[in-house]
């Protein structure tokens, strides 16, 4: 089993809708969906982008989104985040929760350092870089 980093979204697992929440739409969330095991300077399959769904209607809204995504044209590539069945969540120490808010000095170094900055606002515009 590998460790994942990975955004819950609030609520209850059975209570939550994956239309009301896509990875790849959202420039907040700040992930690269074309990117393949890696996430910026972060590279192996736990920093895969992926969609954790509950139950076979939240997996059809997403391949769907995903799909629309896709044909939009938007991104230019071919999008990499995997939809697969949630299993067991574990939240991350507590020192890594709100990292950035903890320590935005470190978090600033990093985000520009590594390239972070630049490739969300290549891929998501100019909302990308904050």
């Amino acid at each position: 089993m590998t460790r994942r980093d990975l955004l819950r979204a609030g609520g209850e697992p059975r209570q939550r809708h994956v239309e009301r929440h896509r990875p790849w739409a959202d420039a907040e969330v700040g992930v690269d969906p074309l990117a393949v095991d890696r996430q910026f300077c972060d590279r192996g399959d736990q920093y895969r982008s992926a969609i954790f769904y509950h139950g076979e209607e939240q997996r059809r809204l997403a391949e769907e989104s995903k799909a629309a995504l896709e044909r939009s044209g938007k991104l230019k590539g071919t999008i990499a985040t995997q939809i697969v069945a949630a299993g067991p969540f574990y939240p991350a120490e507590e020192y890594h929760q709100d990292y950035y808010r903890k320590n935005p000095q470190r978090y600033k170094f990093y985000k520009w350092s590594c390239g972070r900055a630049q490739r969300l606002e290549e891929l998501w515009g100019k909302q990308g870089r904050e």
